[in-house]
């Protein structure tokens, strides 16, 4: 109701196309992001640090489940002129997608997205490659839906959140930049004082530190500093 009273025609092309996400006109919202992505409008900095390739990625993968549609606009990206370190993630992802149809997207579970997991990790050569997006999309996607199933042992589900920490660590937006943080709380909380809720405190806490680190030092709020004490409680005492 709140997009009836906006005038979307005010909006930059990429605001238009989150906003559109965010009051889940998704439908609307996908075509806004191809027509940005193919207009090839956009520069470097957008590109890489406003991230509308990895957002257009989870709108079709993990939200439409339409992994052809992806297909489509990533192939004919390639034919633009962008930068080569674009056109190399493009080109990566679009030979993952066309992997994707073949092995029919099945399996939405704990074991088949470990399996995805550990594929993203292996065709990333450096840290701040991301290369191996698409199957960490379709990880959380497949993570998130077998955490709806009912019956779950406490030890799977808090395995399953430490995973999909691990994913929204990699595929972190604007828009989600918090959601690893809540994954790994979960699991720290439905496995307290165990190795996986040590680990998942460890990776809590470097990404709070990294998040309120800058130039002029590391300025935690005391409210973090709770946070992180709660859970450091619960996870080693």
């Amino acid at each position: 109701n709140l997009s009836k009273d906006i005038d979307l025609g005010d909006f930059d092309p990429l605001a238009r196309a989150r906003f559109l996400s965010l009051s889940r006109q998704f439908e609307a919202s996908a075509t806004e992001y191809e027509k940005i992505l193919l207009s090839n409008k956009l520069n470097f900095d957008q590109l890489i640090n406003f991230d509308p390739m990895v957002e257009y990625l989870i709108l079709t993968l993990r939200v439409k489940n339409d992994s052809e549609r992806a297909l489509k606009t990533f192939t004919a990206m390639q034919r633009k002129p962008y930068p080569e370190v674009i056109k190399l993630e493009v080109i990566a992802w679009t030979d993952a997608l066309k992997l994707i149809g073949k092995d029919g997207n099945a399996g939405n579970d704990l074991q088949h997205a470990r399996r995805l997991i550990v594929e993203a990790k292996a065709s990333m050569e450096f840290p701040r490659d991301r290369s191996g997006m698409v199957q960490y999309v379709l990880a959380s996607k497949f993570l998130q839906e077998y955490l709806k199933q009912d019956g779950l042992p406490e030890d799977l589900k808090a395995s399953a959140y430490y995973e999909l920490g691990g994913c929204e660590l990699i595929l972190a937006t604007s828009f989600s930049a918090d959601e690893a943080n809540v994954y790994f709380g979960e699991a720290i909380h439905l496995a307290p004082k165990s190795a996986l809720a040590r680990k998942a405190y460890a990776r809590y806490e470097e990404n709070i530190f990294y998040g309120y680190s800058g130039s002029s030092g590391m300025h935690l709020p005391d409210d973090e500093k709770k946070k992180l004490d709660d859970l450091k409680k619960i996870a080693f005492d």
